[in-house]
């Protein structure tokens, strides 16, 4: 003859856990209020194009792109930026290394 477990003093017990209290409260509010709460459409705010401010002498203006490097270009500009930084004792960011590389292959191919 196999045991019994008593499942209702389990369920007492856990019922009255201070663990199990928030999905007990959240049931108690669900039972409350048996119309759903549908989310309030909010308008997405169109936001004006801002520019960013150029750091150079030319009054260039920048806009952001998303290029593919392969991983030892990424390396080799990171270590470029990091040699800079100690020989002249200025921070240049990756962006502006690849924004002169750029300008001198025009130079070189106009």
């Amino acid at each position: 003859m196999s045991k019994k477990l008593n499942t209702s003093q389990i369920v007492n017990e856990l019922h009255q856990s201070k663990f199990f209290s928030q999905a007990r409260d959240r049931k108690k509010k669900e039972t409350k209020n048996d119309t759903p709460v549908v989310p309030e459409r909010v308008e997405r705010v169109q936001r004006p194009e801002q520019k960013t401010p150029t750091p150079n002498e030319n009054n260039r203006e920048l806009k952001r792109f998303s290029h593919d490097l392969y991983v030892d270009q990424m390396e080799t500009l990171t270590t470029q930026t990091k040699a800079y930084f100690l020989s002249k004792g200025k921070t240049k960011s990756n962006a502006q290394l690849v924004r002169e590389a750029i300008d001198e292959f025009i130079k070189k191919h106009s």
